[in-house]
């Protein structure tokens, strides 16, 4: 179910009518919610979502009553899901398509390997992975759970930590000692009405207004057939405008289910801090995705040694932390690529930081400098941008390609041009207007998410999916 249809309109009205009216049964309606959700498009993955939450809850409910072995415990339950996600995503990096047509007579193997991604397996996976790495960590006690820890109620709310609607699909990635002790019954009186609208309304705009419009000029990169009878200027533009595409898109994506989860009394992190005004590449991941950066940080570059192991281990975990994260949005090469030379530009980076002290400590050139890295660093994310547009190697090489000896007369007018400028301002104004000028004049701040909210409904682009909803 997608954010911005009317469908869930409908289903958040309902359950937050029925959520305030019936408090006794929150968790039961959100439970319902939830699976209402997730299960819209595709009812036959909600078996796979409830198995393997009620696997990591089993497993990190023996963890927490020390039954058994609690290390052993951690490992199979966290093994059990990354089997699961690399079923999915990964099995044919492994076995030749070919092998299920000639294997099967009957076609069942190759219905087995062909069965569709699961919606937001990526994402539920990393939950239940926090889910059991926490308490296996003890970063949430009995003490931090409303009620205890009695079985079924403890079930309970791991299926509600690992299925809540606002973030299934496309996160934020919530950690569970973030979440679990919010638990709770919830009372309208704590809700914050005003802060949720106004993410409500930003991520609407952002996704309807600014993403979905800027989709129709994107759609030309997809092809060879299309972005090869384009002049080199067209493709540089492209390539930028999709930058500000994915920020639009999933920035918007985070804000409304932030605002969601606010509306039934649940905080989600925020997810995205102006990140293409980082002035380095290991800034630029603080502010990008921040649930993501902050989770491949904690469970995988910490436990791999981080930067406690000397520096040429520091840059052997920066660069496989960034290669793994590229690898965990999908099982292709330009993901790899992509994962991998942020993970060379944050090595390079850090190698470099001792000729930073060397830097003249006049201020004009100081910050002539960084603005120009700033740039810089705009540019290098733009680009590889493109092997996470396009998802297959040969057609971004040939993209690159074509930028380099195409033509040069522009395929695209003026009114095209001036038509990307237009959705493209409100990304550039979201990035260089500061935050404490934005708020400080409630009357302006009224008028600007009402322009918002009218431009949201009626000049919206033609609805598209949100483009993590694919991970």
């Amino acid at each position: 179910m997608n954010f911005v249809s009317p469908e869930y309109a409908l289903l958040f009205c309902v359950v937050f009518a029925l959520y305030y009216l019936l408090p006794r049964h929150q968790l039961a309606i959100l439970l319902v919610a939830s699976l209402v959700f997730y299960g819209w498009a595709q009812p036959l993955e909600i078996p796979l979502l409830l198995a393997v939450s009620f696997g990591s809850s089993s497993a990190t409910y023996l963890i927490l009553r020390q039954r058994g072995n609690p290390r052993k415990l951690m490992f199979y339950g966290i093994s059990a899901n990354l089997a699961v996600l690399a079923f999915f995503k990964y099995k044919f990096l492994a076995i030749d398509p070919g092998f299920a047509a000639a294997s099967s007579p009957n076609g069942l193997v190759e219905s087995i390997l062909y069965a569709p991604l699961p919606i937001g397996i990526s994402f539920y996976t990393f939950h239940c992975i926090s889910l059991i790495g926490d308490a296996y960590r003890q970063q949430f006690t009995e003490a931090d759970l409303r009620g205890g820890l009695r079985y079924w109620h403890f079930m309970r709310n791991g299926l509600l930590y690992l299925v809540f609607f606002p973030q299934i699909v496309a996160g934020p990635i919530v950690k569970a000692h973030q979440f679990m002790p919010q638990i709770g019954k919830k009372s309208m009186s704590d809700v914050p009405f005003s802060e949720a609208a106004k993410w409500i309304i930003w991520g609407l705009f952002f996704k309807s207004f600014v993403a979905d419009n800027l989709a129709q000029f994107t759609v030309w990169m997809d092809q060879p057939a299309t972005f090869q009878g384009l002049g080199r200027f067209d493709l540089v533009a492209l390539l930028c405008c999709y930058s500000y595409q994915i920020f639009a898109d999933f920035a918007g994506y985070s804000a409304i289910a932030i605002g969601s989860a606010a509306l039934l009394g649940y905080r989600l992190p925020i997810n995205f801090n102006r990140p293409y005004v980082a002035r380095s590449f290991s800034d630029f991941w603080r502010r990008w995705h921040i649930s993501l950066s902050s989770f491949l940080r904690e469970y995988l570059y910490i436990p791999l040694g981080g930067n406690r192991r000397g520096p040429m281990r520091t840059y052997f975990n920066l660069f496989a932390t960034m290669a793994l994260g590229g690898l965990w949005h999908g099982a292709d090469l330009s993901f790899l690529i992509w994962g991998a030379a942020h993970g060379v530009a944050l090595c390079v980076e850090r190698a470099a930081s001792p000729v930073v002290r060397f830097l003249p400590s006049n201020g004009a050139v100081l910050k002539a400098l960084q603005l120009g890295y700033s740039a810089w660093i705009f540019v290098v994310v733009s680009c590889l941008w493109l092997f996470f547009k396009l998802q297959t190697f040969d057609h971004a090489l040939l993209y690159i390609k074509t930028i380099l000896y195409g033509q040069t007369q522009s395929a695209f007018q003026a009114y095209q041009y001036a038509a990307v400028a237009i959705y493209a301002i409100p990304v550039l104004l979201a990035h260089l207007v500061p935050k404490r000028i934005s708020e400080k004049d409630n009357l302006l701040m009224a008028v600007c998410y009402g322009a918002m909210l009218t431009l949201s409904i009626f000049d919206k682009g033609p609805t598209d999916a949100f483009i993590y909803f694919q991970f």
